[in-house]
């Protein structure tokens, strides 16, 4: 035996025979009766004992380079993840819990394919925050008209060769029809036409991401939530690549009520046109 782990050894006696001692000063202030007193003791032993047994263990199947490993490779692990914003790592957005974030973020961006699950499962919430003014709320969707829409169609496995383009028609007349937005409250529908990497959610101070899989088909991916921690922050980085984005006018337009009917037309003579390529 080393000298080294002699003197750890003696630190874990002391370590326990000031727990003794302590646990005699408080035994004789408290009156505890013998067989309390006894029991006590008999637990306190034990559960040091199991201590220097796990750290026995420990240390003779890993040595020093175990805890060498733990504050080396685990701590700044961390440290750098906090740093960055990362807080959580979930199998969904669990918007159940972020509920009022989603009525009062002074900012609200939801950058998805065609929203429909966002809509649909938080319609109330979001009418609610519609009629409060002095919010800005974007939604950013794919353009229907899109080269894309067909890749993603048969990235999820659709039947329907033009499911996401009368998707994304139905969710633009939904919102108009039954959603009834305060004046004040600066609301804006944003198309483009590249595809998303990710589905993204951005609060005032926090931001969730999904990222997607390769393989067709849909399946679990993680969500990711960031917190706005400064400049360095994934958070910040979020932000920044949404704005650039949307400021790129090329890619990007406007659904509005004024302009849904011809964007409407423009599928539709894209569907026609496909089916017609098809049968020639």
């Amino acid at each position: 035996m080393t000298t080294q782990r002699i003197q750890k050894y003696i630190r874990l006696f002391v370590l326990l025979f000031i727990s003794l001692i302590s646990l005699l000063a408080y035994a004789l202030i408290a009156k505890l009766p013998l067989e309390e007193l006894i029991k006590t003791i008999a637990i306190s032993v034990f559960a040091t004992g199991l201590v220097m047994c796990v750290y026995e263990y420990i240390y003779v199947s890993r040595g020093d380079k175990y805890f060498e490993e733990i504050i080396g490779k685990k701590i700044p692990i961390y440290l750098k993840m906090k740093e960055r914003g990362i807080e959580n790592i979930s199998d969904s957005f669990e918007l159940d819990t972020y509920q009022d974030k989603i009525i009062n973020s002074k900012k609200l961006t939801v950058v998805m394919n065609d929203g429909k699950s966002f809509i649909s499962a938080n319609s109330a919430i979001f009418k609610k925050r519609l009629n409060i003014p002095g919010k800005e709320t974007s939604l950013v969707l794919l353009d229907p008209r899109s080269e894309f829409i067909n890749l993603l169609n048969r990235k999820n496995g659709k039947n329907d060769s033009e499911y996401y383009q009368r998707k994304l028609i139905n969710i633009f007349y939904e919102i108009f029809q039954d959603y009834d937005v305060d004046p004040a409250h600066d609301f804006k529908i944003y198309i483009h036409s590249m595809f998303n990497t990710m589905s993204v959610i951005i609060f005032d101070d926090i931001a969730m991401i999904s990222l997607y899989r390769l393989s067709p088909g849909k399946s679990i991916v993680p969500h990711f939530e960031l917190k706005n921690t400064g400049e360095r922050s994934e958070y910040a980085e979020v932000v920044n690549d949404v704005n650039k984005l949307l400021s790129n006018q090329d890619i990007v337009n406007i659904v509005n009520k004024e302009n849904i009917s011809e964007l409407k037309d423009d599928v539709n003579r894209i569907i026609k046109k496909d089916d017609r390529d098809a049968a020639a």
